[in-house]
């Protein structure tokens, strides 16, 4: 089972009604190996997963048994990974296990909170329900990380271009004056010349450059696999003007999301704050919750811890307040989830109409210093003739 710590593991297993008598943590090495088939990673798209759910709900509703389901899905499913885990599930189905714990024997294949749904619903009797509820969940979650990513992907293009406008220029374009240049000496303009001992050493040094890059990019990626420097990276994530706030919205929207829907489908909140837990992204935020859910074990409300560790929305802590003051927690988290699913694209509209024109612009200088300091030195080479 994966979870941020222990004390996680115990609330799930004893939310599933199980009695756990000891709890040790795996290796890396033994989860990689868990979670890992023969050829690859046993991952699969969230859209894959949400395809599946809504046709399981559907072939359910029509009255087919679970196994004649899920065989119906085996022979439609594109996807080889996928049709893969379904017939794991299947075969452990036959067998006897509930489609949770069928489900929950996958590891990081599913989402942390689809088996803990599922099994609700098949306690309450209302798998059909709780499928479409988490169909309708994935594809809300799935829509807001969609609406993001399009909207860096022009950004994202500028970018390299404009690195890569900037090595070639240097590397390229630059030493191919030298040769005009060599007689001047300490007459051309000291633009010029830092810029041509920029471009020698640019066409002389790409590859440790590039080496370089490669190499900090790896040390930083281990970095990040460190609890304590990917908390302070975290934390200084959010405090970034424009795009903190936007990183806030998003995990708020997440959290909201996650939590009305384990609510609707009956789960404890303590139970529903330890998955939630493990689905939010930012580590800083995932602290605040740990703390939450311990005062909540002491009987305090959701509302204020959420505004003391002042890491969530003003408006977002308001709502809850009101939920929990009124018993409309769940629809409360609905309303936020909706509000911030909208405050996340306007916002990333207002963050990309202020990026792209900065990167067109500093693109535009860069370029323009650099052909500046060439007509320099011609200048100078008019002057001297």
């Amino acid at each position: 089972m994966e979870a941020a710590d222990r004390s996680i593991v115990v609330e799930k297993l004893r939310g599933q009604g199980h009695f756990p008598l000891k709890v040790e943590e795996g290796s890396a090495s033994g989860q990689s190996i868990l979670h890992r088939d023969l050829f690859g990673t046993s991952r699969i798209a969230l859209r894959d997963i949400t395809v599946a759910t809504r046709e399981l709900s559907t072939l359910l509703k029509a009255g087919l048994p679970l196994d004649r389901a899920l065989r119906v899905l085996i022979d439609v499913a594109d996807v080889t990974a996928v049709r893969e885990i379904q017939s794991r599930i299947l075969e452990r189905v036959q067998g006897g296990a509930s489609l949770a714990d069928a489900i929950e024997e996958e590891g990081r294949a599913f989402p942390s909170f689809y088996a803990g749904m599922v099994r609700a619903g098949e306690a309450g009797g209302s798998l059909h329900d709780v499928l479409v509820r988490l169909a309708d969940f994935m594809e809300r979650i799935q829509a807001l990380r969609e609406s993001v990513r399009s909207a860096l992907i022009y950004p994202a293009i500028l970018m390299t271009m404009a690195v890569l406008t900037v090595i070639v220029m240097f590397g390229l374009v630059l030493p191919q004056f030298r040769p005009l240049f060599e007689d001047m000496g300490d007459a051309l303009p000291l633009l010029t010349r830092i810029f041509l001992v920029v471009g020698d050493a640019v066409q002389a040094w790409w590859w440790a450059g590039a080496l370089v890059i490669a190499l900090a990019v790896l040390l930083f990626r281990r970095a990040l696999k460190d609890p304590a420097f990917r908390l302070r990276w975290d934390i200084w994530k959010l405090g970034i003007p424009l795009a903190g706030d936007l990183l806030r919205k998003i995990e708020t929207a997440r959290f909201a999301h996650t939590m009305a829907m384990l609510l609707h489908g009956g789960q404890p909140l303590l139970e529903a704050l330890a998955i939630v837990r493990d689905v939010v992204g930012n580590s800083a935020l995932r602290q605040a919750l740990s703390g939450i859910t311990e005062r909540l074990r002491q009987g305090q409300g959701l509302a204020a811890p959420l505004a003391e560790c002042g890491l969530f929305p003003s408006l977002a802590v308001h709502l809850v307040r009101v939920g929990e003051e009124s018993g409309q927690l769940e629809a409360m988290l609905e309303q936020i989830a909706i509000t911030y699913d909208r405050e996340v694209q306007e916002a990333t509209k207002r963050l990309m109409a202020l990026l792209v024109p900065l990167l067109t612009v500093g693109l535009g200088v860069v370029i323009a210093i650099i052909i500046a300091s060439v007509l320099g030195a011609f200048l100078s080479v008019n002057e001297i003739v």
